[in-house]
């Protein structure tokens, strides 16, 4: 093979490859409003399904259902990105509410509690309240024999 015949071969490899590139943004571009969507549908079911959890825990956060409308609100005047944003604020908003109700429920028990279980158990609890872990001091007490808080 002489060398121009490799010249020719290498840039109709690159013309080609750069026409498939083109070919497959142009297609991925025709997807990307339905693909932003479902996105964001996800994110919203995902965000309420929080705030259903938070608000049965009796602990939603006072401007997290406002969170959810103002993504609606976004995604259904076409700024899609501002929604999801405010989806997923929602979300961790309300995790984080579960979170601090647990919490609160654990330190709750272990105050009133903290003379009648073992102390090696009152030691882990303390551990798990100290460490902000809200779901694992949440089970500790219920094991230790704290009734239902919700």
């Amino acid at each position: 093979m002489t060398d121009s015949l490799r010249v020719v071969l290498a840039v109709s490899i690159f013309l080609l490859s750069g026409l498939a590139f083109t070919t497959l943004a142009a297609r991925c571009g025709e997807h990307a409003p339905v693909l932003r969507a479902a996105g964001f549908e996800r994110a919203h079911g995902l965000a309420t399904a929080a705030v259903a959890d938070a608000r049965a825990w009796h602990a939603l956060w006072l401007d997290t259902e406002a969170l959810l409308v103002r993504s609606r609100r976004a995604f259904d005047r076409g700024r899609a990105d501002d929604a999801l944003r405010l989806a997923v604020r929602a979300r961790r908003e309300a995790r984080l509410a579960v979170n601090q109700a647990r919490l609160e429920a654990a330190r709750y028990f272990l105050e009133h509690t903290a003379r009648t279980i073992p102390a090696e158990s009152g030691l882990r609890l303390a551990a798990h309240i100290r460490a902000h872990e809200g779901a694992a001091a949440y089970a500790l007490a219920r094991r230790l024999g704290a009734g239902a808080v919700r």
